[in-house]
């Protein structure tokens, strides 16, 4: 229907009084280090009325962050990784692992079933986009 001014704002007229109307975003122009809680709502209006309609929208701090054992193989697939002791997730292939609740000081754990280690970085989120981090040592 029409794109958003700088504050984020678009005036969408006329709505149908008193029946579904469905609005959509398209995300594909959002920067990938964002995150939307919805892409699309039904609202119904009053005869001759308007109403306001969010989509919330923030950046997150998120990244793919390679992991490879002291021999610089790769961590094996499914190993545990818990993140600032909140978050985990499992190595996928390749070590990767993909957290999107990056703090400016992290510390992974990681447990492939047969032990433990540790392994701490700092972030700093510099682009509107998702970087790939390491590869990191797990000791």
């Amino acid at each position: 229907y029409g794109n958003t001014n700088r504050r984020g704002l678009l005036l969408v007229a006329p709505l149908n009084s008193y029946q579904h109307n469905r609005i959509d975003i398209d995300t594909v122009k959002l920067p990938a280090n964002m995150s939307i809680d919805k892409v699309s709502t039904d609202i119904s209006t009053q005869s001759k009325s308007g109403t306001r309609v969010l989509f919330k929208i923030e950046p997150i701090r998120a990244a793919t962050i390679v992991l490879q054992d002291e021999q610089g193989v790769p961590l094996s697939l499914g190993s545990v990784v818990v993140l600032n002791g909140k978050h985990s997730t499992m190595v996928a292939y390749d070590g990767l692992v993909y957290f999107d609740k990056l703090e400016d000081t992290n510390r992974l754990e990681v447990n492939n079933g047969e032990g433990s280690c540790i392994i701490e970085f700092d972030f700093k989120l510099e682009e509107a986009t998702i970087p790939q981090l390491g590869p990191f040592i797990c000791r």
